[in-house]
């Protein structure tokens, strides 16, 4: 329950409705001509070709018609900050069965069907869906159940703040912090939690996340002003106001902040190349 709960990274064909559309018009008519379902051959008034354009155009319009009313009805809904995969799994299922419906009844009024509406036809209808679906949004999901974390764009982009270099942090637990690196000034072992010190407003404040210190280093790594400095410590050496000390080891002063923070001697040589490519407050 712990794993379907947790943050993951939204599927691009929900992210992109419209690309999502595109994506059911190539495969409905492919699959079409393969399996060409519903004696798709027989008993039509358009030519075949022009059907399958037909239900190619209705079943991506049912799709993307869904996904936008969705959005619009339940914007919070589909925050990429909250989106899991319990979630992920039910709008593609929903969605598939929409568009499974939706192509049914489209065989009716391009007169492919003299049969009365059933339970079966309609079972096989969305079942033809589901095949054809499985194969894009599967890929996808796939993909993101291997990185399944929400990207510092993706809030960044949900939020407007590019600038500020927001980034959620995962625990292994369902905790996550989100804060901006900016205003991170370091971070500090405390057992099995992790405290942050951020600067906000001038004023230094502490949020605790239950983690382990190598796993936000590796959460950071893409922030290279984001050094690791000790075993029980990471620094922002944006914050740095001076250092002293040898090859034994260093002592940080950082802005706003009153105790020292320790660079150990296994850590001068990474700290040292960081500081040389960072720009130093």
């Amino acid at each position: 329950m712990k794993v379907i709960k947790r943050s993951f990274n939204q599927n691009y064909l929900i992210k992109k409705p419209t690309v999502g559309a595109l994506t059911f018009i190539i495969f409905i008519w492919c699959f079409a001509l393969l399996y060409r379902p519903f004696e798709f051959d027989y008993n039509t008034r358009f030519h075949f070709s022009i059907s399958l354009l037909l239900f190619g155009l209705g079943g991506s319009l049912s799709y993307i018609g869904f996904i936008y009313l969705t959005k619009f009805l339940f914007p919070k809904f589909y925050s990429t900050k909250n989106w899991t995969f319990l979630k992920e799994i039910l709008i593609i299922v929903l969605s598939l069965i929409i568009t499974g419906i939706t192509v049914y009844f489209l065989g009716y009024l391009i007169n492919l069907k003299n049969s009365p509406v059933s339970i079966s036809g309609l079972l096989d209808a969305v079942k033809m869906i589901f095949l054809m679906g499985i194969i894009p949004f599967g890929v996808l999901l796939i993909k993101n159940i291997g990185n399944p974390f929400i990207s510092t764009y993706d809030i960044a982009e949900e939020t407007g703040q590019f600038n500020n270099s927001i980034v959620e942090i995962q625990s292994a637990l369902k905790e996550k912090l989100q804060i901006s690196v900016e205003n991170l000034v370091y971070i500090i072992s405390n057992g099995n939690y992790v405290d942050f010190y951020l600067n906000e407003n001038d004023k230094i404040i502490r949020k605790t996340l239950r983690n382990s210190l190598n796993d936000i280093e590796k959460q950071l790594a893409d922030f290279p002003f984001c050094v690791r400095t000790h075993r029980a410590y990471i620094v922002n050496i944006n914050f740095l106001i001076n250092k002293k000390g040898n090859a034994q080891g260093y002592r940080l002063t950082l802005e706003g902040v009153n105790e020292e923070i320790p660079v150990s001697r296994k850590k001068i040589t990474g700290f040292d190349a960081a500081y040389k490519i960072s720009k130093v407050k």
